[in-house]
């Protein structure tokens, strides 16, 4: 049986690539679910990449392992391709008391 035209449309079709602006909105907005009221920057690093740095008390009493591992899950909410997250280089959680 031959398959429809819009069914051959959706499988020739490859993921369309984020703009970097998007990319950056689709990690803020994940990252915001949870940061509601903190720092959260999403900025662009060396040669393209992106860096994220959040700033939050929820970090407090979390060794640098764990919040990095908690980071990388709300991020991974943002539903990013594999080479969109080879793109972060750089996940940095820090609490307000270790500015001081």
């Amino acid at each position: 049986m031959p398959q429809s035209t819009a069914t051959k449309r959706n499988v020739s079709r490859q993921p369309r690539r984020r703009s970097r602006a998007d990319l950056k909105l689709a990690i803020e907005t994940a990252l915001r679910l949870k940061f509601q009221h903190d720092t959260v920057d999403i900025s662009d690093g060396f040669e393209g990449n992106v860096h994220i740095i959040v700033v939050s008390r929820t970090f407090e009493r979390m060794s640098e392992k764990t919040r990095q591992a908690y980071l990388w899950k709300l991020v991974e909410q943002a539903h990013l391709t594999e080479s969109e997250k080879d793109l972060i280089t750089l996940v940095y959680a820090i609490s307000p008391r270790e500015l001081v």
